[in-house]
């Protein structure tokens, strides 16, 4: 196996176990003890482990997701041996099984593993087409049976066993904002985190794109809703930190969540002319009752120069890890923001000391040109999704490989991406 191994000798601290509920689109993640001296009903002897790796392939038509099922993650992209989901969809992994939403055909799939083979068959659809929800749609477990479907921007919100597949609660909610309208995306930026009272936690952010240079928001976009199952409300909340919202990213040993800033916030700042709140990256700190802590308070851009990105990696103690752009100069013209794109000198992952604001260098993600970013926690092990463009080759053709964490300063390479094929997202099943 390959190491990675920062050059930075004097960082002796270990990153803390992260506790990250999905990014983008793998949530929940448990594992069931083997039963009956790991014998299957039909006499098979069951695996000891089964983990699933998600790939994205992209391909001239579009891109393609795949899920690999195995005892242990492959050396390499294995497509000979992943069922091939489809286009624009999302994975969720929850309990021994893994869920497939289909934004295309507004399904949700519940696929199950044969412990001794592996093989995968899909044993229940539950289709949300009735429910008038568009764009995709975040999936929350909150128990084995009780999952959460979040159309916030359609103003509905469904609960479902994810044992039988039907849905059991619908609620009509106040909606955030159309998911897409006059040049603005806004979109969920985590696919909901489960907090210690019941309730479920997600963030959005809001991007403006294509639409230059008039500004559609005068006020704070909200950057955080929190569903409570017991009464069906949904609560909205705002903050002038983060004008345009943010993801989180991020807990600390304690159970707080960090709020990454909005990647955005230069971008827009720099072509739409705006003032100082979209000028500085902050993020805050939330307790695990999705209660904001009034006496945390950290601009990021108080200690390194953030054109786009910001995201936090890790936590432990006072110190984080933030991986981000600092580029040399905007381009003039809207039409070409995105020139620098790839270009290995402008991506940073820096140490910063929330207290003192001091910084130290970190190498470990230098040979990827795209920077690397958490995904999951299996075991203690802390797994990261390390992109990078191969030499002259297109944006298109970015190559995504699995990094497992070693200490703070090593990381092995644990399944190597290619150009155009990406490790997504992972998860251990038993």
């Amino acid at each position: 196996m390959k190491f990675l191994k920062s050059k930075n000798e004097n960082s002796k601290w270990a990153w803390l176990t992260l506790l990250l509920v999905g990014i983008i689109s793998l949530g929940v993640i448990s594992c069931s003890e083997d039963e009956d001296n790991n014998l299957t009903p039909d006499g098979g002897v069951e695996a000891e482990s089964g983990y699933l790796q998600v790939y994205q392939v992209r391909t001239p038509s579009g891109v393609v997701m795949y899920a690999n099922i195995g005892e242990s993650f492959p050396d390499k992209i294995d497509l000979s041996n992943s069922i091939e989901l489809g286009s624009n969809i999302g994975v969720v992994a929850s309990g021994d099984n893994f869920f497939v939403i289909n934004t295309n055909a507004q399904t949700i799939s519940k696929w199950e593993i044969d412990k001794s083979t592996f093989e995968a068959n899909v044993t229940g659809v539950l289709s949300y087409a009735s429910l008038g929800l568009t764009g995709f749609v975040p999936i929350a477990f909150i128990d084995d049976s009780k999952a959460v479907l979040a159309g916030f921007f359609d103003g509905v919100i469904a609960e479902f066993n994810s044992e039988t597949m039907e849905i059991t609660e619908t609620r009509q909610i106040q909606p955030l904002m159309p998911g897409s309208s006059n040049g603005v995306s806004a979109s969920i930026t985590s696919n909901g985190i489960g907090l210690e009272n019941g309730k479920v936690m997600y963030s959005f952010q809001h991007v403006v794109e294509g639409n230059c240079c008039d500004f559609p928001f005068d006020e704070p976009t909200p950057f955080m809703a929190i569903y409570d199952p017991s009464s069906g409300s949904v609560e909205y909340i705002s903050d002038e930190r983060l004008p345009i919202g943010g993801l989180f990213s991020t807990s600390d040993a304690n159970g707080n969540w960090y709020m990454s800033p909005n990647y955005y916030l230069e971008v827009n700042r720099h072509y739409f002319g705006l003032d100082d709140r979209y000028a500085k990256y902050y993020t805050i700190r939330v307790d695990p009752n999705g209660n904001i802590d009034p006496s945390f308070e950290c601009e990021l851009s108080s200690a390194i120069t953030i054109d786009y990105g910001g995201q936090i990696n890790a936590v432990l103690g006072n110190e984080i890890l933030v991986n981000y752009q600092d580029i040399d100069t905007w381009p003039s013209a809207y039409s070409d923001r995105w020139n620098w794109w790839g270009n290995p000198d402008f991506t940073n992952n820096t140490v910063i000391d929330m207290t003192t604001n001091a910084t130290k260098p970190f190498t470990a993600f230098d040979d990827y040109s795209l920077g690397s970013f958490y995904i999951t926690t299996i075991d203690g092990d802390n797994y990261f999704v390390a992109t990078t463009l191969p030499e002259g080759a297109d944006v298109s053709n970015q190559q995504g490989d699995l990094l497992r964490q070693v200490s703070f300063d090593e990381f092995v390479l644990v399944t190597e991406g290619a150009p155009s094929f990406n490790v997504q997202n992972v998860a251990k099943l038993w």
